[in-house]
């Protein structure tokens, strides 16, 4: 009789949360369009272009044919061109619009890189034009969609003299944007062009002054994301309740304060559209799977409706938002964060950690300095990655693959799409007593629901639309450019955290097409297969097998790292779970990578960049020297460790052969603790860095130094973990 209510209690929860799901979608449908404020005004567009030029290499003016309306525009050129000038009123650029919106193909002879400027005429500095945005672009992209993008700065140029209307340059480059002596532009076809400006103003006219405020909100920043948070771990909390409420309550606490300049924009402007316009940008401005899109709707609208309530807002100095506004946008991310942190603790309880030990684990993540600053300070949406990924790990350790595959089909960030073909092995040697062809299925149905429900993600909605073509575009770019592949080369230059930086800066390595996948695809690959030898040969314990899963993704997520050449900080978090798994659950590593992949925390610390709203240029190089050299630091100790869990996974007798090795010449260091040397070494080669880039040291001997560096780092590291 108890079971049977206990039942009917869960049947009738469940009942209520899906009326609840829906009276919500229906809230959000019947909110869409209705804020009581308009922020976004087109202030040009087709109709404002007054003339249209278009010349060849040797400064031949070329006959345009102009057919089109007011809502499109295709232009033919005879004989084809090497640059079109397309003029536009002054009035536009003096309405001082933040957003161009632009929708266009250019096509002509054969494929060709062009670039498109945007310039505000002024006789600034001797020159007749100004450039206030620039994008080198491809011919190969078809229709391309240039939705959003900034040109803020634009109104920080001031006209002189009797300057002519300003213009929309377009002209045959190459990748770098060096002009290319070619007339190779034959058609230009424009179907959308529209100058946006939003309410809120972008950067200052004027030099800022710091104030009391600012001060006041710097050294909150820091307490909140460093000396509160070790305070805490010190403490170590009793309550499990009383964690997470802490973990909470630091985050929401300076998520009003603090925003990030580009990618809040785009968080806002989705909000935005939809529910002052119902206009969904999905379609046109979104490079990344659906699922923070459609988080940011349903978040906003509370929002929405207290500001329909009358709930007044205000913004934070320069940001490109207003205060309780990104609050709402916030909060899945932090939220995420407090139920990746219960995951942990969950997961460590599964495996009958004692309870001690596993809050301990869960508050690592928690009070971690990088999570907060991604989810609170940020505002990234690589916590609710995380999540996912955790979540589909529970899963994955409940053996139910088809929901895990699912879960990590959902790809709100496209590296849990990587954990995939890995589950379809555990699936397939689940239960090595049935036959061949059940287990095939099973295999083959986890890989299907994984990538087919992502499939069904990414293209349904587009479908539905009526237009795929920008869906074209995010492939194209997500799976061929963005990671290094076609034949572009500064589309390969390293940039962000990536570890090959340094070593271009000093002329070691080159921007190379394709780097990504020739580096990041062989080494899957030697991954996988023996990952599927490992599950092949042996019948181990369970935990054994959840081990070495864990262990195939901190190997495939630093791989990634130290080979993606366009890699942003953030990506980092991504591998946080895995070690504090690693290390308190699993016992397979110490605590020393995790302190080591934090350590990004601090040259992502711009105060005036995420207070004021921009970086304020104070000590600028300096602080641009450290920062670089900090990357590189956490990038080159990243190496051996990767190194540690792929030699643990290739070959474990080869692994121990070295680690006693390693511990053997650490023990004759009688008179030095391991530790120390390994920060001093850490620290050393900071100091490389530093002087590399400071220095501009480039000499055979400093490339043999730094690399030496590695190796000696990556001896102590293999000696100090030979206990693990």
């Amino acid at each position: 009789m108890h079971k049977i209510r206990l039942r009917n209690r869960k049947t009738a929860i469940y009942y209520l949360l899906v009326i609840l799901l829906i009276l919500f979608i229906v809230g959000i449908i019947t909110l869409r369009g209705k804020s009581p404020t308009k922020t976004y005004f087109v202030v040009g567009g087709l109709s404002d272009i007054t003339e249209i030029e278009a010349y060849q290499t040797n400064g031949t003016l070329c006959k345009v044919q102009i057919d089109g309306t007011n809502e499109e525009l295709i232009l033919n050129l005879d004989p084809p061109a090497q640059e079109v000038q397309i003029y536009i009123r002054q009035r536009v650029l003096d309405s001082k619009p933040n957003f161009l919106s632009l929708k266009t193909s250019v096509s002509g002879s054969h494929d060709f890189m062009y670039t498109l400027d945007v310039r505000k005429a002024s006789f600034e500095d001797g020159y007749q034009y100004v450039s206030i945005g620039f994008w080198i672009l491809d011919s190969r992209s078809d229709t391309l969609a240039l939705s959003n993008q900034q040109i803020h700065a634009g109104i920080v140029v001031e006209r002189g003299g009797n300057p002519s209307d300003d213009q929309i340059g377009i002209v045959r480059t190459d990748s770098y944007g060096n002009v290319v002596q070619e007339n190779v532009i034959k058609c230009i076809k424009i179907e959308e062009l529209a100058f946006i400006k939003e309410e809120e103003g972008r950067e200052p006219s004027q030099p800022i002054l710091f104030d009391y405020r600012f001060f006041f909100l710097s050294l909150y920043f820091l307490l909140i994301l460093f000396i509160l948070p070790l305070i805490f771990l010190k403490k170590k909390v009793s309550s499990l309740q009383l964690l997470f409420i802490v973990g909470f309550l630091l985050r929401i606490s300076i998520a009003p304060f603090t925003s990030h300049n580009f990618d809040t924009l785009i968080w806002k402007r989705v909000g935005r559209t939809f529910y002052e316009e119902g206009s969904v940008t999905l379609f046109n401005d979104w490079t990344s799977p659906p699922i923070w899109f459609f988080t940011i709707i349903a978040f906003y609208a509370p929002y929405i409706l207290l500001r329909i309530l009358g709930l007044p807002d205000a913004r934070i100095y320069y940001q490109p938002i207003l205060s309780i506004e990104v609050t709402f946008i916030k909060l899945p991310l932090i939220l995420s964060d407090i139920l990746s942190a219960f995951l942990i603790y969950k997961l460590c309880q599964k495996w009958n950690l004692d309870d001690k030990t596993s809050k301990i684990a869960a508050a690592v993540y928690l009070f971690n300095p990088f999570s907060i600053l991604i989810s609170s300070i940020w505002g990234m949406f690589d916590s609710l990655a995380v999540l996912f990924a955790l979540l589909g790990f529970y899963l994955f350790i409940e053996e139910k693959f088809y929901l895990s595959s699912l879960l990590w089909g959902f790809a709100v960030k496209w590296y849990t799409l990587a954990f995939i073909p890995f589950l379809t092995v555990s699936a397939y040697f689940q239960n090595r007593e049935e036959k061949i062809l059940p287990r095939l299925a099973k295999s083959a149905l986890t890989l299907f629901t994984g990538f087919g429900f992502f499939a069904f993600l990414m293209v349904f909605p587009h479908i539905i639309y009526g237009d795929i073509s920008y869906l074209r575009q995010i492939l194209e770019f997500r799976l061929k450019l963005g990671g290094g592949g076609g034949e572009i080369p500064t589309l390969t230059k390293f940039t962000g955290a990536s570890f090959w930086m340094l070593f271009e800066h000093i002329g070691v390595v080159r921007s190379t097409p394709n780097f990504f996948l020739l580096t990041f695809v062989p080494l899957y690959f030697i991954v996988f297969v023996s990952f599927f030898i490992f599950s092949k040969k042996s019948v181990p314990k369970k935990k054994n097998t959840h081990s070495i899963f864990n262990d195939v993704q901190i190997i495939i997520l630093l791989l990634f790292y130290l080979t993606y050449p366009k890699l942003n900080p953030q990506c980092i978090l991504w591998v946080l779970p895995p070690l504090i798994l690693a290390r308190f659950l699993f016992n397979r590593v110490s605590v020393g990578p995790l302190i080591i992949a934090s350590l990004i925390t601090f040259p992502n610390i711009d105060l005036t960049y995420y207070i004021i709203g921009f970086s304020v240029p104070v000590f600028t190089y300096p602080l641009r020297l450290l920062s670089l050299a900090l990357i590189y630091t956490v990038s080159a100790s990243l190496v051996p460790i990767t190194l540690y869990f792929l030699l643990k996974l290739l070959s474990p007798t080869l692994y121990i052969r070295i680690s006693v090795k390693c511990k053997n010449l650490l023990e004759g260091l009688h008179r030095f603790n391991p530790h120390v040397v390994y920060i001093s070494v850490t620290i050393f080669t900071f100091v490389q860095a530093l002087a590399v880039y400071a220095m501009n040291l480039s000499s055979p001997f400093m490339q043999l130094l730094l690399i030496s560096t590695i190796l000696l780092q990556g001896i102590i590291f293999f000696g100090m973990e030979a206990k693990i």
